[in-house]
């Protein structure tokens, strides 16, 4: 199962074309009836692409784009990192950051599976019953190199949307242009396992779109894998 939402943040350093071509990157997206919700600032332009689920922000420091459902379209927001580069032309490119939620489908009942996952996890406690749990980790990752930082646990669907949206967890206030309304109570599992993970990938040897598009797709699947790793261990369940 592939994450649930997806971005990719990249630094860079422009010239001070960015002002005279910040909305040129823009004009094929809106030939396409692909322009929704722009917001035009003095170093910033945010556009949501067709729908509030595919993002796009950049400025002369940095590149972001975003997708926030599972069933979205990479193909939308890969295009937008081509197009802004090619108009924005950026002087130096550095490291990326990627970032990937999980909300992976459990059959057991919340109280259940949070449990059976502490069982896993701690045992049983002889002093007091355990009833909840979340875990912070840190890891270096190979494939590409970079360091990760996750937090994980068990998570109901009324509970989801907060998670999604980082108003609360480990990475708290840095999904503030994600307001948790975008995911519905009817979209989300009763009950899931969550991940919430940055891959920050330092080096960048392929300074062009493509090689920051692979890299992403290079780190989506490790992660991918190590969540289906976590879920095997601590769960013990596949998630595919």
């Amino acid at each position: 199962m592939g994450p649930w939402t997806r971005r990719l943040t990249l630094p860079l350093q422009t010239t001070l074309s960015f002002f005279e071509n910040r909305l040129a990157a823009l004009r094929e997206f809106e030939a396409e009836g692909l322009l929704h919700q722009v917001r035009v600032e003095e170093e910033r332009v945010s556009v949501r692409l067709g729908d509030p689920n595919h993002l796009l922000t950049f400025g002369p420091r940095q590149l972001e784009v975003a997708l926030l459902q599972p069933t979205g379209d990479l193909d939308r927001v890969a295009t937008a990192v081509e197009r802004v580069w090619k108009a924005l032309d950026p002087a130096r490119v550095s490291g990326p950051t990627f970032q990937f939620q999980w909300l992976v489908p459990l059959e057991d009942e919340y109280d259940t599976a949070r449990r059976r996952a502490i069982g896993s996890l701690l045992g049983q406690s002889s002093v007091v019953s355990l009833t909840d749990w979340s875990m912070v980790l840190n890891a270096e990752g190979d494939k590409p190199p970079g360091v990760i930082t996750l937090e994980m646990g068990i998570v109901e669907a009324a509970e989801a949307p907060q998670r999604l949206g980082r108003l609360t967890g480990l990475f708290r206030g840095q999904g503030a242009e994600t307001p948790p309304t975008i995911w519905t109570h009817e979209s989300l599992p009763e009950v899931a396992f969550f991940v919430d993970m940055i891959w920050a990938a330092p080096k960048l040897v392929d300074a062009t779109p493509e090689g920051v598009l692979s890299l992403w797709s290079e780190a989506t699947t490790s992660a991918g894998e190590l969540v289906s790793e976590l879920i095997r261990r601590i769960m013990g369940v596949d998630d595919e």
